[in-house]
């Protein structure tokens, strides 16, 4: 089988087997970093609970949708109304746990389908976003440094240290290892990159829907993963790498 048909295979497979409730939970790979999560939302505010109200789910869903009614306290990212309706998922162990009069930092995305607003997963209280808000008011202050940010996990969500990094582009030629978070972090001005990662011979690399690799090579003594980025001045690119050790792999067969 070549390596985009077993790829494209793995991303069929993954998504059908991923637990339900752990997609509620957790995203594939943990939660981004804030400086991608912050850039990718169609809404980020600071907003009070106002009310909330179950949606029953129509014949072709699994699960209930709440409408949470904020009350916008400070806006970042579009916003143009003084209340903001939101949807996120119910009936899950995971469901968003929420209280009428509570300050929350929100990061919302558009549903194409639906034309809802739904929480993204960096959403948290507002007095547990100390990480966030800083992010945010040192963009309203000044732009920060243009950045890659990889990440390498033991499918689904155990990072992966020692991994090989390479990011290639605008003259830098960067290699290193990811950390015990299975991370690497690289200043980089904007412009296109390459960003490699070498896994063991006999790793199986997992693809989510979000991005597909732009190469990938099996060699008898690795397999590489490439994606191609494009960085905007300011603004971060997260790059997650999904794949289960050999030892892993024979376990499945």
């Amino acid at each position: 089988m070549t390596s985009y048909l077993r790829l494209s295979f793995l991303l069929l497979v993954s998504s059908l087997l991923m637990p339900a409730a752990a997609r509620a939970c957790i995203p594939v790979g943990g939660t981004e970093p804030t400086c991608s999560a912050y850039w990718k939302a169609d809404t980020v505010f600071v907003g009070v609970v106002a009310a909330s109200n179950r949606v029953p789910r129509e014949p072709n869903e699994r699960l209930d949708t709440l409408l949470i009614r904020f009350t916008v306290e400070q806006p970042y990212r579009g916003v143009d109304t003084a209340q903001i309706e939101v949807a996120t998922t119910a009936g899950t162990e995971c469901d968003m746990k929420i209280e009428e009069r509570e300050k929350w930092l929100v990061y919302a995305r558009r549903n194409s389908t639906t034309g809802r607003l739904e929480i993204s997963a960096r959403t948290a209280l507002y007095s547990e976003a100390d990480e966030d808000l800083s992010y945010i008011s040192s963009v309203s202050r000044n732009a920060p440094e243009s950045s890659i940010i990889g990440r390498v996990f033991d499918y689904p969500y155990t990072p992966w240290q020692g991994i090989k990094i390479e990011i290639r582009g605008n003259g830098l030629k960067y290699q290193g290892f990811t950390d015990k978070e299975g991370q690497v972090t690289v200043e980089v001005r904007p412009g296109r990159y390459v960003i490699r990662a070498t896994f063991p011979a006999g790793a199986v690399p997992r693809i989510t829907a979000e991005r597909i690799p732009s190469r990938v090579k099996d060699t008898r003594t690795s397999t590489q993963v490439e994606f191609q980025v494009d960085i905007e001045a300011g603004r971060c690119e997260y790059v997650q790498f999904f794949s289960k050790p050999p030892e892993a792999k024979s376990a499945e067969h």
